[in-house]
């Protein structure tokens, strides 16, 4: 598991310890920055989260692209 220590978290910074989300397949560069402004920085936080709530926080995302991109993923397994 990637992690990147970022310092002292404050209400306005990342949190302590990060995990590197394009180590996910079907994120890259630019949607990693699009979950990191909206406050997701670690695998933890995006496995919690459903297809519903994860479009809400990141703009440009529907919970169907995000359900679709999960689905061939999870059959490549």
């Amino acid at each position: 598991m990637a992690r990147k220590s970022l310092g002292i978290s404050t209400a306005d910074s990342p949190p302590v310890t990060t995990d590197d989300l394009i180590l996910i397949k079907g994120i890259g560069s630019i949607l990693a920055k699009r979950l990191h402004k909206a406050g997701i920085y670690s695998y933890n936080q995006l496995a919690v989260l459903s297809p519903d709530a994860l479009a809400e926080k990141v703009s440009g995302l529907s919970a169907k692209q995000i359900t679709r991109r999960s689905e061939e993923h999870t059959s490549e397994l």
